[in-house]
């Protein structure tokens, strides 16, 4: 195993044993830990740390290694260090104890999304070792509260810290990928995610029997708007 890998493995196997369970309360989460975590191990690298943290436990975290030309827009690499509760006695291991058995990690994040986060803080720490100059700012954020629509996540950040983030686009969760018998079979690459739409109908027609339908009648017109709605 290289140097880089095994410390690619060890700061992974760090971020799954942090706990950082978020049910959707405020008080859960706590995700301070992770930030913690990978400020410690960004150490005496010369990278510069912001932590934003709306609520106390609930912090975020960024780091940015400037380009040279301060006119490109910045790329972000994104990962988020929260996950979704577990049913520990489904588990054959320990899902925070970062078991490595047959080839892999066990945990709670390994795929969502602490892999990610793992991997951007690495790529950040690899560019600045090597002393790559990009034309463009590449920026890492550890999101603190993704999971269950959480407040104090992307939705305190933009609103309050965007110049930290404002990036022409982001590297993410998202897309996915097919391994057989430890060998890459592709990788595919999600530029958009569907959201839910909400909307309130309100439809008036003329009243009568249904033996005779109306074309004009508020059941055919509200049944005529969702039929626009979803050919959309």
């Amino acid at each position: 195993m290289s140097d880089l890998t095994g410390e690619t493995v060890e700061l992974l196997q760090a971020m799954i044993r942090n706990e950082c369970v978020n049910d959707g309360t405020a008080e859960s989460g706590f995700e301070r830990r992770s930030s913690d975590t990978l400020e410690a191990f960004l150490g005496t690298t010369g990278l510069e740390v912001q932590r934003f943290e709306p609520t106390p436990g609930r912090a975020s975290l960024v780091v940015r290694i400037d380009g040279t030309d301060r006119d490109a827009p910045s790329l972000c690499l994104m990962g988020h260090t929260d996950v979704v509760g577990v049913q520990r006695e489904k588990w054959s291991v320990d899902p925070f104890a970062a078991v490595r058995k047959d080839g892999y990690i066990w945990g709670r994040g390994t795929g969502d999304d602490k892999d990610n986060a793992t991997a951007g803080l690495m790529l950040l720490l690899l560019l600045k070792r090597q002393g790559v100059k990009l034309d463009r700012d590449v920026i890492f954020l550890a999101e603190g509260g993704e999971e269950g629509y959480s407040p104090t996540g992307v939705r305190y950040v933009i609103p309050n810290h965007w110049k930290e983030i404002d990036a022409e686009f982001v590297l993410a969760e998202g897309g996915g990928g097919l391994i057989k018998d430890g060998k890459v079979l592709y990788i595919s690459v999600a530029t958009s995610e569907k959201v839910r739409l909400e909307v309130q109908l309100i439809a008036r027609g003329t009243a009568g029997h249904g033996s005779i339908p109306r074309p004009d009648s508020a059941v055919v017109r509200l049944a005529n708007a969702i039929s626009r709605i979803a050919a959309r």
